[in-house]
C-alpha cells in the first residue's frame, strides 16, 4: 500500500507540480516503506522496538489513538489544495463553455479552499476582464485590480500576474472610454 502511495504521487507529479502541500506525506510513505522492509535492509526479520512498552490495552489503544489524530491531521492539511484543484478544473470547465458566472464562482472557490495558489487569482482575474468586456461594468474592473493584487502578494515575482493587471488596466481604458486609467495605477481606488 505504502508502495503504492508512493507511485500514485511520482505519478501525478508528471501532469500536475502544484500540489506542494502532500510533499511530506510522499517522504512520509518513503521513510515508512524503508523502515518496515526487510528487502532494503537485507535481513530476513525485522524486529521493531518501541521506547515504552505497549503490553496493556490502554497503552494499545492510546498510541492507536494518537495515530490515528496523526492521520486525521495530515489528511485534512493535504486536502484542502486537492478540492482547490477540483474547483479550479470546473471553473475552467465553464470558462471554456463561455459560462463567466459559473467561473467565477468555481475559481472563487479555489481560491478560498487555497488561497497561497497563485494561479486561482490570476485566474479570476482574467475572467473579470472578460466580464468587464461583455458588461462594461466597472465594478469588475476593481474586482480584477482587486484580485491580481492579492496574487501579487502571494509572489510579486511572478510576471504573469503583472500581464493580467496590465490588461485590465488596458480593458477599462478601452472599454469604458477612461485613458486615465492609463496612467493612474490605481485609478480603482477612486
Amino acid at each position: 500500500g505504502l508502495s503504492a502511495g508512493v507511485l500514485a504521487y511520482l505519478v501525478q507529479l508528471q501532469f500536475n507540480f502544484s500540489v506542494i502541500d502532500i510533499t511530506p506525506i510522499f517522504w512520509i510513505f518513503i521513510g515508512t516503506a524503508m523502515s518496515i522492509s526487510s528487502i532494503a535492509l537485507n535481513k530476513t526479520e525485522r524486529i521493531i522496538s518501541l521506547p515504552f512498552k505497549l503490553t496493556s490495552p490502554v497503552s494499545l489503544k492510546s498510541a492507536s489513538a494518537v495515530l490515528l489524530l496523526i492521520i486525521f491531521g495530515i489528511s485534512i492539511l493535504s486536502i484542502r489544495p486537492v478540492i482547490a484543484d477540483t474547483y479550479f478544473r470546473q471553473g475552467l470547465e465553464a470558462l471554456q463553455v463561455n459560462n463567466l458566472e459559473m467561473a467565477v464562482d468555481e475559481l472563487s472557490s479555489a481560491r478560498d479552499f487555497d488561497s497561497k495558489e497563485i494561479y486561482y487569482s490570476q485566474e479570476l482575474g482574467k475572467v473579470y476582464i472578460k466580464l468587464l468586456s461583455a458588461t462594461k461594468d466597472k465594478t469588475y474592473f476593481s474586482k480584477a485590480i482587486e484580485v491580481l493584487d492579492e496574487a501579487q502578494k502571494i509572489n510579486p515575482l511572478n510576471e504573469y500576474t503583472y500581464l493580467y493587471s496590465g490588461d485590465a488596466y488596458l480593458a477599462c481604458a478601452e472599454i469604458l472610454k477612461e485613458p486615465e486609467n492609463l496612467i493612474c495605477c490605481k485609478a480603482h481606488d477612486n
